[in-house]
């Protein structure tokens, strides 16, 4: 009988113990491609039968060369690295974990907004560089005078509207999946986008990234936002229009950004939000705790080992 491989294509934790005991109850082998080239990479998902993914892509070339392969497992909840299209073709599932880090989110997208609203960061900078003043990160308005328009109002919208809520901000909140015709939500307003750009103090997106998302922020949409409004990002780097956004931050037709995710990861060396002083950035680490890389490493693992079980998982995402 053959060898059942699992191809780890990077771990998003302390190496791949937890994949290998979950999988190894099933029989399978992981083989740990952290470290190869993309061509390595490429031979060594042909000749598998499963492919656990964080960060790499997943190409329709992997998903077609692949004879053998049975199950593309993501680490994490979004799927836009992953060909999931072509792995609908050929009767592939592609698994996720939706809910593992949704603490962890919300709680990084309510720090982004406090160091933002409280000009933590722009404080700590100029006291950093021999200052002690006070106009620095002026004006700053109460809490309860400010307007947060959360943009998604799933597991981490929901979460987050209920941490800024209890914290004091004014919050409403807009989704296309809801009914227009309501006027809240879990007792939040309900909004429509426009409404959000135009009154939000803070705008917070929290959308899947496809084709109707991209670039969701960009020239036209800040255009509508109020001059003193910031824009927070913990979901997907290219849901923001990034030329427009560095516009319109040195231009001063917006106040500031908080952004754990930019549209090229890693960020480049040069790049203009390493420098501009209203801009709060992370490495893409908003899902991170010690806990939640576990669960994820476990969860991620007991999806493609139910798949390869020749069962279902319940986290498949496109209906295969």
């Amino acid at each position: 009988m053959d060898e059942t491989t699992v191809v780890v294509t990077d771990a998003p934790g302390h190496g791949v113990g937890p994949e290998r005991e979950i999988l190894g109850r099933v029989g399978a082998t992981v083989v740990d491609a952290s470290e190869m080239s993309d061509a390595d990479l490429a031979t060594a998902i042909r000749g598998a039968d499963a492919v656990l993914t964080c960060f790499r892509q997943v190409t329709a070339e992997h998903v077609m060369s692949a004879p053998d392969l049975k199950v593309v497992g993501r680490y994490g909840v979004g799927v836009d690295n992953i060909a999931v299209n072509a792995a609908a073709q050929r009767g592939i599932p592609v698994t996720n974990v939706p809910d593992y880090c949704v603490g962890e989110v919300a709680d990084h997208a309510l720090a982004l907004i406090m160091s933002l609203t409280r000009g933590v960061c722009v404080y700590d900078r100029s006291v950093r560089s021999g200052s002690w003043e006070l106009p620095v990160a002026s004006p700053l308005r109460r809490t309860n005078s400010l307007v947060v328009g959360v943009v998604g109002f799933g597991r981490i919208g929901r979460n987050l509207s209920r941490k800024v809520a209890a914290v004091g901000f004014q919050v409403i909140v807009c989704d296309p999946r809801l009914p227009s015709d309501q006027p809240t939500v879990d007792g939040f307003v309900l909004a429509s986008f426009d409404q959000i750009l135009e009154r939000a103090d803070v705008v917070t997106l929290h959308v899947p990234l496809d084709e109707g998302t991209r670039h969701l922020i960009g020239a036209a949409e800040i255009a509508r936002m109020k001059s003193s409004a910031v824009v927070v990002n913990v979901a997907r780097g290219p849901l923001v229009d990034e030329a427009a956004l560095i516009d319109a931050l040195r231009e001063h037709r917006i106040a500031g950004a908080g952004l754990d995710v930019v549209e090229v990861e890693p960020m480049a060396t040069d790049h203009p939000f390493r420098t501009l002083p209203n801009v709060v950035v992370t490495p893409h680490v908003a899902y991170y705790s010690e806990e939640s890389i576990v669960e994820l490493q476990e969860r991620a693992a007991e999806n493609v080992a139910t798949v390869l079980s020749g069962e279902r998982s319940a986290n498949t995402v496109n209906g295969v």
